[in-house]
């Protein structure tokens, strides 16, 4: 399967993703000095602050319009209907959690903006929270939320997501589907946003603190596990090589799945809480950049030699 062109792969830093973590130099472009968080200002404190800006509020407005955009579950019955035979059950079940969501998109955009839920609202939300525990893939995402909470791979993955975040974006190309080029197209108003690279800047400095590792393992792994890069969580559930046979579109598109479906656990499971939110959006935005990144890839492809995929969850 074609992998990916050094020039827009999010995956650079696995040349040395741990050390660049450790030294506070992100390796995509040029170097960026890390930024020491001010001793007396604690993790919560800077991620507070950056929440309060007015490019935070602007990304976070956007991200729970994109969450709610119908283009979501009516592309996963799209492709459950004329792909459901490729998929791996988990890949399937992953897709019903998006379908589990359909009538309920506006609680979840409510919770992303901080509004109070109307009585009828925290009624289904209950029962929300009860079709996602048990769904299978779900279960499996927080279980590998758990266990990045205790990986070593944990600050390589938050690494990751600044990095992804600080990616220059392409247009996105045309993909015949009409779902999911609106989708894209609304994305891509995201993430082409000045707001968005203003955020992306803020919080660079913030998550490559090696406090912010310590932070990130005492929240609970409905959070965690959108730092798990989206290529790794699409294969769980399997036994072998994590890069599956599925065409690159395809393999996006699930993706941009695993990252709105890990994202939609967190707010349904997780009291609204600035700063864990803010942070929380900054991973489910790289997320779907990545996944983005590989379905365009896979619309254009590229001859150029790329990195290797992300490193697994080691075992238990």
């Amino acid at each position: 399967m074609k992998r990916h062109s050094p020039n827009i792969t999010r995956r650079l830093f696995l040349e040395g993703g741990t050390a660049a973590a450790a030294t506070g130099v992100i390796a995509v472009g040029e170097s960026w000095p890390l930024v020491a968080v001010a001793a007396k200002e604690t993790i919560a404190d800077g991620l507070t602050a950056v929440a309060s800006t007015s490019d935070a509020v602007v990304v976070q407005r956007l991200s729970a319009d994109f969450l709610a955009n119908p283009a979501i579950p009516a592309l996963a019955s799209f492709i459950l209907q004329n792909f459901g035979s490729s998929l791996t059950s988990f890949q399937v079940d992953l897709l019903k959690a998006i379908l589990l969501e359909v009538s309920e998109q506006e609680i979840l955009r409510a919770i992303i903006l901080g509004l109070p839920l109307t009585n009828d609202q925290k009624f289904e939300l209950t029962e929300i929270r009860a079709d996602f525990r048990h769904n299978r893939a779900i279960q499996e995402l927080v279980a590998a939320g758990a266990q990045a909470k205790r990986s070593s791979q944990l600050p390589t993955y938050v690494n990751n997501v600044v990095q992804t975040n600080l990616l220059a974006f392409p247009e996105p190309p045309t993909t015949g589907i009409l779902t999911l080029d609106i989708l894209l197209g609304e994305f891509a108003a995201i993430r082409l946003s000045p707001a968005f690279s203003g955020l992306a800047t803020a919080l660079a400095p913030i998550m490559q603190s090696p406090d912010f590792i310590t932070f990130l393992r005492a929240r609970p792994p409905e959070m965690v596990v959108n730092f798990i890069p989206v290529d790794i969580r699409i294969a769980l559930s399997l036994s072998s090589d994590p890069d599956i046979s599925l065409i690159d579109v395809l393999k996006g598109a699930l993706e941009i799945f695993a990252a709105v479906v890990g994202f939609a656990v967190f707010v349904v499971t997780t009291p609204f809480s600035a700063p864990v939110y803010i942070a929380a959006t900054a991973a489910t935005l790289a997320g779907t950049t990545a996944g983005a990144i590989d379905l365009f890839e896979g619309l254009t492809p590229s001859p150029s030699p790329s990195p290797s995929p992300s490193p697994s969850l080691p075992p238990d």
